[in-house]
């Protein structure tokens, strides 16, 4: 709850100082600042997801009969989802910082948060072929499986925001060269 009211708070604390400055902006860097922030409220969903999941995958190790003899592998997926939702957070603080930037020092960023976001998206990827190995080891009870499906929906939507973050800082660089 205090999450979600901390990520509205810097939600807010971008949308007051672009209001302002929305006459001073060329329209295509207004729109691409639209965009940013529905990137920045999916990705904030998306964190919440992943700490839905970690708990989920929490409560089911404990249920779990094969819990303690495969404990490891349990720990393995709990620790993945833990580090993705970590680098959502991560990219998501830098992203905001990054649009809040004014032009002149915004600039100066561009190469290091697209190094950035793709390097997370690489990591993103090896975590998640990480838990789809943990999950074929594990013998799921059919009523388990709603948790592999989140999981699966929520990595893939994460990705496609932070392929949308790279296109985003893109697009921006695009526009001050002009």
């Amino acid at each position: 709850m205090y999450k979600n009211i901390a990520i509205y708070a810097l939600l807010l604390v971008f949308f007051v100082p672009q209001m302002s400055l929305s006459q001073k902006k060329p329209q295509e860097t207004l729109a691409i600042l639209k965009k940013a922030d529905a990137i920045l409220a999916a990705l904030s969903d998306n964190i919440d997801r992943f700490e839905n999941i970690q708990s989920d995958l929490d409560k089911m190790g404990i249920a779990n009969e094969n819990y303690n003899e495969q404990k490891n592998i349990w720990l393995s997926s709990v620790l993945s989802i833990a580090a993705i939702k970590s680098i959502c957070e991560y990219e998501h603080a830098l992203l905001t910082l990054f649009i809040e930037l004014r032009e002149k020092n915004r600039h100066r960023y561009y190469d290091v948060r697209h190094r950035s976001l793709v390097t997370s998206a690489q990591q993103i990827n090896i975590m998640y072929e990480q838990i789809k190995i943990n999950h074929a080891l594990i013998s799921h009870d059919p009523s388990e499986r709603y948790i592999i499906e989140k999981e699966k929906y929520t990595i893939q939507t994460t990705l496609d925001l932070f392929k949308q973050s790279i296109d985003l800082v893109s697009s921006l660089k695009e526009q001050s060269e002009k």
